[in-house]
C-alpha cells in the first residue's frame, strides 16, 4: 500500500463548520441582493437629482443591475425582481422624463433579458458540474496537479492509488505523498519540471522509502488552460 505523507505545503480548505458558516452567510447576502440594490439605485438617483437636477439615471441603474444580478441570482429569481425594478424606475423617472412609459419599458426587456442570460449561465454550470461528475467516477485513476505539484482534483480511485481518500489527498504536494526521502522528492520535482510543451507528457513514477510500499508508475500530462498550467497525473495499472 502507498500510504499518504502529511505535506508542510498542504494548501488550506479551511474545516467543514467554517465553510458551512460562510455558505450560509453568503445564501443570505444573495438573498438581500435585490432589496439592497433598490435602495442603492434609490438614493443614487436622488443624489444624482440634487446634483444635476431633473437628470435622473434610474433606468441605466436598474439595467445594470438587473444584469449584475443575472451573474449571480437563479433565472427564476431575476425574473421576479423584474416588476420591482421597472416600478422604481417609473416612479423616479415619472416626473422629470418626457416618455416614462417608454423607459421603463426599456428596463423590462433588459430584466428579460438578464433572466435568458441567468438561464444560460444556469445551463453551463449543469453542464460543467455533469462532466465533473463522470471524471470523479471513472474507473482510471487519476489526479489533476497545478503549477507547484499540489493535488488539486483527483477521483475516488486515484486517490485509492495513493492509499488515501480524495478529501484527505487534495491539498498535498505530489512531490511529498508516500513518504518520500529528500532524495526521491528532488527527483520527482526534476521530473515534474523537465515537461515542455514540446514534450507534453512522460512517464512519472512515485518510490518510497517506507518498507512494504511499491513504486506507482503514471503518465504525466501537461494541460495549459486560461488560469495556468495544470499536470494530469494518470496512474497505471499493474
Amino acid at each position: 500500500m502507498f500510504f499518504l505523507r502529511p505535506c508542510p505545503h498542504k494548501i488550506s480548505r479551511g474545516e467543514p463548520h467554517g465553510s458551512h458558516r460562510v455558505s450560509v452567510a453568503l445564501k443570505r447576502i444573495l438573498f438581500c441582493l435585490p432589496l439592497v440594490l433598490l435602495s442603492l439605485i434609490y438614493f443614487l438617483d436622488v443624489g444624482f437629482s440634487h446634483l444635476l437636477g431633473d437628470q435622473t439615471f434610474a433606468p441605466v441603474f436598474c439595467v445594470l443591475s438587473l444584469f449584475g444580478m443575472a451573474m449571480m441570482l437563479p433565472a427564476r429569481r431575476v425574473l421576479a425582481w423584474v416588476p420591482a425594478f421597472a416600478g422604481l424606475a417609473y416612479w423616479l423617472i415619472y416626473d422629470v422624463s418626457a416618455y416614462p412609459y417608454t423607459r421603463t419599458t426599456t428596463v423590462v426587456l433588459a430584466g428579460l433579458m438578464a433572466a435568458w442570460a441567468s438561464r444560460q449561465r444556469e445551463k453551463v454550470d449543469e453542464q460543467l458540474g455533469e462532466i465533473d461528475s463522470i471524471l470523479l467516477h471513472l474507473p482510471t485513476p487519476w489526479a489533476l496537479l497545478n503549477e507547484e505539484g499540489a493535488i488539486t482534483k483527483t477521483n475516488a480511485a486515484g486517490a485509492s492509488v495513493l492509499g488515501s481518500t480524495p478529501e484527505e489527498i487534495v491539498g498535498n504536494s505530489i512531490f511529498e505523498v508516500g513518504g518520500a526521502g529528500p532524495e526521491e522528492r528532488r527527483r520527482r520535482i526534476e521530473d515534474f519540471m523537465r515537461i515542455q510543451p514540446s514534450a507534453p507528457s512522460m512517464l512519472f513514477n512515485l518510490k518510497s522509502t517506507q518498507p512494504g510500499t511499491k513504486t506507482i508508475s503514471a503518465s504525466l500530462f501537461r494541460i495549459p488552460t486560461r488560469r495556468g498550467r495544470f499536470s494530469l497525473l494518470v496512474f497505471r495499472s499493474e
